[in-house]
């Protein structure tokens, strides 16, 4: 389970059952290698900023490219895909009613979503929810394949 922000209020992710990872991998599997060096792209903008080294003109392109990509890559989901990833990311969500209660809430009840997300908003918290249920996950797979290289 992670705690994250996006645009000022608190959320929570919380597991996918198992067979609903698989479900949701398989129907992202199009948008992986897309979204991976998007992903990679970005976190490199990053850390040079928060380095407080300058940001070339190459790191901002890459970022930029690598997103144009992912974007296109989204494009090519059906509906039927798309709505599957979002419902099951944002159904393992949960969200701070207020700062002073402590009291955390359903992002989504039976009916859909019970807060007002903006695109943006949404597509951030289910990068989150990506990150925190498969990223073991793609963990394990890279040190396997090291392994398996090196042998």
């Amino acid at each position: 389970m992670a705690e994250f922000s996006v645009n000022g209020r608190q959320y929570r992710s919380g597991m996918m059952p198992a067979r609903t990872q698989f479900h949701v991998m398989r129907r992202m599997a199009p948008i992986l290698p897309t979204m991976q060096s998007a992903i990679m792209a970005s976190m490199k903008v990053k850390m040079a900023q928060d380095a407080g080294e300058p940001i070339t003109g190459n790191a901002q392109e890459a970022a930029v490219s690598a997103g144009l990509d992912f974007i296109a890559a989204i494009g090519t989901l059906t509906d039927e895909n798309a709505n599957y990833i979002l419902d099951n990311c944002l159904a393992v969500v949960d969200v701070r009613q207020d700062e002073f209660s402590g009291k955390w809430s359903k992002l989504r009840g039976p009916g859909g979503s019970m807060f007002d997300l903006d695109m943006m908003s949404e597509l951030e918290i289910v990068k989150e929810v990506v990150q925190d249920n498969y990223g073991p996950f793609f963990q394990g797979v890279a040190a396997r394949l090291s392994n398996a290289v090196a042998a």
